[in-house]
């Protein structure tokens, strides 16, 4: 079967949430007990400015998303990593970025190119100059994806506050695969 993807905006996604929230504790591995709490953050990020979401169907069954908004100050995420880069990364990576906030397949349809089509879809046509996200700071499949399509580190070893694991801060020119002088 080809697996189908559609881009929503919030309106969109929100009927989706749960789904997309189970999505994410079986990709990552995550006990279920969390649940609550990423629905809840999740229903808040539907109000930020420039979301927008790809769902990843397959005979008829959501099997992956992502989603993502313009990266602004006073989100949480935004400031935590804007205080920990140097003023001139902060300048040319999130002066005006859009932030690549979850990208999570189901494990039986990993490795197919579904990562990599989601991406795509969800960072096309947007009008900020780059892009930003954040990953585990390991040589995971997530983070080759990433680099391959023109992702760079610009911060490793950071970890948000109530988290244990560590993570690089990545970001890319937009549209991907060119580079800004």
């Amino acid at each position: 079967m080809t697996a189908r993807l559609e881009l929503v905006g919030a309106p969109g996604f929100e009927p989706w949430v749960d789904a997309a929230v189970d999505i994410y504790l079986t990709a990552l591995d995550r006990p279920p007990e969390i649940a609550p709490s990423r629905r809840a953050s999740t229903r808040e990020h539907l109000s930020e400015p420039g979301f927008r979401a790809v769902l990843v169907w397959e005979d008829e069954a959501l099997v992956g998303f992502g989603y993502g908004y313009d990266d602004l100050p006073g989100q949480w995420w935004h400031d935590i990593v804007l205080a920990a880069l140097t003023p001139e990364l902060a300048k040319r990576w999130m002066a005006r970025a859009f932030q690549v906030t979850e990208v999570h397949v189901l494990p039986g349809y990993q490795r197919r190119g579904l990562g990599r089509r989601i991406v795509s879809s969800l960072l096309d046509g947007v009008s900020r100059p780059t892009a930003v996200l954040s990953a585990f700071d390991q040589p995971t499949p997530a983070r080759e994806l990433y680099r391959s399509m023109g992702f760079v580190d610009v911060i490793t070893g950071l970890r948000f506050p109530g988290n244990v694991e560590i993570y690089t801060v990545m970001a890319a020119d937009l549209p991907l695969g060119q580079q800004r002088r």
